[in-house]
C-alpha cells in the first residue's frame, strides 16, 4: 500500500536515485571516451554494448524491478570493492579515477540497500505510482 510512506519519501527516493544513475552514466561515458582515446576506434563496440546494457539495466531499475535492484547490488557492489582492492597505490591518479569510480559503485550499492526514501521509491514504482483512488491528485 502507497499509505505506508509519504510522498515526499517517495519524492527524495527519486531524486536519490536518479542522481546515482547519472553519476553512474556519466561514468560509463567517460570511460568509453579514455578508452577510445588511449585504444582508438576499435574499442567502441563493445563499450557502446555495455552502455546500452547499463542503460536497460538503469530503466528496469527505475521502473520499480527487484529483480533489477539485486543485479544492481551485486554488480556494482563486487566492481566498487574489486577496483578498490586492484588499486595500484603508487600511481596518485589511477588512486583517483579508481576511487572515485569505485565510489559511485558502492554509493549505488548502498542507496540500494540502505536508503529508505530509495526502497520506498521503487516500491511505490512497482505498485503503479499514482492513482486516483490513492487521493494523492
Amino acid at each position: 500500500m502507497t499509505s505506508e510512506f509519504s510522498i515526499a519519501s517517495v519524492e527524495r527516493g527519486k531524486s536519490l536515485l536518479i542522481t546515482c544513475m547519472v553519476k553512474l552514466l556519466l561514468l560509463s561515458v567517460i570511460v568509453i571516451v579514455s578508452y577510445v582515446m588511449r585504444f582508438g576506434l576499435e574499442t567502441l563496440p563493445p563499450r557502446i554494448v555495455r552502455f546500452v546494457l547499463t542503460v536497460l539495466l538503469l530503466i528496469w531499475l527505475y521502473r520499480g524491478s527487484l529483480a533489477a535492484k539485486w543485479i544492481c547490488v551485486v554488480l556494482y557492489g563486487i566492481a566498487g570493492i574489486m577496483l578498490l582492492v586492484k588499486m595500484p597505490l603508487d600511481n596518485l591518479w589511477a588512486c583517483l579515477i579508481l576511487g572515485s569510480m569505485s565510489f559511485v559503485f558502492l554509493e549505488m550499492t548502498y542507496r540500494l540497500l540502505h536508503s529508505k526514501d530509495v526502497n520506498h521509491f521503487l516500491r511505490f514504482q512497482r505498485e503503479g505510482g499514482i492513482r486516483p483512488e490513492d487521493g494523492y491528485i
